[in-house]
């Protein structure tokens, strides 16, 4: 009887172990309720898992015990808890030392994450959790509301530390704060009021993107550098003071900041990176400082409110597409010294007036470039709708890419005999365009050159039998002829 008893026993707990650990891939086991990844120095990571889903509490356990043996439980991996809505409560062990890059940054409802007393990595205060001197702020529970006080010996806002905090409203950083980090306010859309203290001297990149609640913010003094998207997504932000002793401003840091009307530049900044001002619809007056020697592609990318434009002497290189959608641009003035771009009329040259690089979308009517233009620059005429004729001079030998793309006024062009390419995307949506003639000195009509084109007849002098078409350049236009 006590031999069948303790078969029975035997049975039992290997049902039990059965259904608490599961093995998976290699190396990958299911301990009810969290999925592990272990290793050969007998340590296991919490991974994630779609089963999380349900969790309402969870204490992460010290240790695991499969039937390979006993593993002590280091680390949270990257994004561990997936859209765990129900998520309130997390309880970590003495034991974990690693915790990847916004591990509860999708746990919507979370609250409290608190640490064990006896860890000497990571500590908690309040539910936010801290390193074990509490000098960096690691993460601030999603679920959090209202207002939040940062602690005085805080020196440090870590990586996501607010990560889409979007019911706080208010969060004060004390005077210790030297450094905020990448993505550290990213998406706390409820954000309406933060003051950067002064002894901050760097802001990470994608520190406040998408705090569209913002409407103001101050930057002090001592900060130098601004990082890549640093207030990207701020839709409400109307205004923003940059102080002189800053030097470097990150990519696109204010791409789609449609609410921003004007800005100043410190004359401490020398270069306006890619994207910088992408999107931000609502700039109507910017002024570039004479320090400024570069403008970067895309810098003023979809600012439809800006009306004019000043290049100051210093600039030396301008990038692609930089005032590409600027659809109530009507003039780019380049100062008169600049040694490498000027301009005529308030259209954008280079020094010798041999490539035209950019026309202001505002354009109207007829435009005669000069007779010493041979090059028709990437983007030249881009989105000038209103133009109808244009009149090419003779010494032109190319048309850049996307040259007369969206010029759907236009209704007569004539290519000169010179030009040899006509670069992708050239004409591409001139609805307007009835009848063209394509010279045989052209060899080469690139990719959707004259894409959707609908009431054009194209007429191409084929006659020296050298002409390279590629695909759908003439996608959908009326007709298309070659001459032998």
């Amino acid at each position: 009887m006590m031999k069948k008893l303790l078969l029975l026993l035997l049975f039992v707990a290997l049902c039990v172990v059965f259904i608490v650990v599961k093995t998976e891939e290699r190396g990958v086991v299911f301990v009810s309720p969290l999925k592990y990844h272990i290793s050969d120095d007998s340590t296991a990571e919490v991974i994630q898992d779609d089963s999380y889903e349900d969790l309402k509490s969870v204490t992460i356990p010290s240790e695991i015990r499969t039937e390979e043996g006993v593993y002590l439980v280091t680390s949270i991996s990257k994004s561990a808890f997936p859209d765990c809505r129900e998520l309130t409560n997390i309880e970590l062990p003495s034991s974990v030392t690693n915790i990847g890059e916004n591990a509860f940054g999708k746990c919507s409802a979370l609250i409290n994450i608190n640490v064990a007393s006896d860890n000497y990595v990571f500590s908690s205060e309040n539910g936010m959790l801290y390193d074990k001197n509490k000098t960096k702020l690691i993460c601030v529970p999603r679920g959090k509301k209202g207002s939040i006080e940062i602690p005085l010996d805080v020196t440090s806002i870590g990586e996501y530390a607010f990560f889409c905090c979007d019911e706080l409203i208010s969060i004060e950083i004390p005077s210790s704060v030297t450094s905020i980090e990448n993505f550290a306010f990213d998406g706390c859309r409820g954000l309406t009021n933060i003051k950067i203290p002064s002894s901050v001297t760097s802001i990470g990149n994608y520190a406040f993107m998408g705090c569209s609640g913002l409407t103001h913010i101050e930057i002090p003094s001592s900060v130098t550098s601004i990082g890549e998207g640093v207030f990207s997504y701020c839709k409400g932000l109307t205004s923003i003071e940059i102080p002189l002793g800053v030097t470097s401003i990150g990519e696109g840091a204010f791409s789609e900041c449609s609410g921003l009307t004007s800005i100043k530049i410190p004359s401490s900044v020398t270069n306006i990176r890619h994207g910088l001002f992408w999107n931000c619809s609502g700039l109507t007056h910017i002024e570039i400082p004479s320090s400024v020697t570069h403008i970067g592609n895309y810098a003023f990318y979809g600012c439809s409110g800006l009306t004019s434009i000043e290049i100051p002497s210093n600039v030396t290189s301008i990038g692609g597409k930089v005032f590409d959608c600027c659809s109530e641009l009507t003039s780019i003035n380049v100062a008169y010294d600049n040694s490498i771009y000027t301009s005529e009329d308030g259209v954008l040259y280079d020094k010798n007036k041999t490539e035209i690089i950019r026309t202001p979308e505002k354009k109207k009517e007829n435009f005669k470039l000069p007779s010493s233009v041979t090059s028709i620059g990437n983007s030249a005429f881009r989105g000038c709708r209103a133009l109808t004729n244009i009149d090419l001079p003779s010494g032109v030998t190319s048309i850049g890419q996307s040259a007369f793309m969206g010029c759907s006024g236009l209704t007569s062009i004539e290519i000169p005999s010179r030009v040899t390419d006509i670069y992708v995307y050239a004409f591409r949506g001139c609805s307007g365009l009835t009848h063209i003639v394509i010279p045989s000195s052209v060899t080469s009509i690139g990719y959707e050159a004259f894409y959707l084109c609908e009431n054009l007849d194209v007429v191409i002098d084929n006659s020296k039998e050298n002409v390279t078409v590629y695909e759908d350049a003439f996608y959908r236009c009326k007709s298309v002829k070659f001459l032998k």
